[in-house]
């Protein structure tokens, strides 16, 4: 384990960045491989890295499937992860006005 600390800042909760690559033929079989790294400003939110099910014959076709491979986790993250952050965001901030007034009220 490495002793580096680790930095997550979101400078903008709205965009999300992905990198997707993929390295031609480097696991036994000819299989290769996919990395993903989604960032919403500094430091990975999410990563991925693992092994393409699909034989590719060139490190072209490589790079469509590895895309292909990340695109389903992408859509899920922009449909579903970022709809629950903004609603808890919603319910904190509520919350913490709810208990200023109760606080303003003595």
């Amino acid at each position: 384990m490495s002793d580096v600390p680790h930095t997550l800042e979101a400078s903008d909760m709205h965009v999300d960045e992905w990198w997707v690559d993929a390295s031609f033929a480097v696991h036994p079989k000819m299989r290769s491989l996919t990395d993903g790294l989604m960032t919403l400003g500094s430091g990975g939110v999410y990563v991925l890295s693992k092994k393409q099910k699909l034989k590719t014959t060139s490190s072209t076709e490589c790079e469509l499937v590895g895309a292909h491979d990340l695109m389903p986790k992408e859509i899920f993250y922009k449909h579903n992860v970022m709809r629950t952050m903004l609603l808890l965001l919603d319910r904190t901030t509520k919350a913490l006005y709810t208990v200023g007034a109760e606080w303003m009220s003595f």
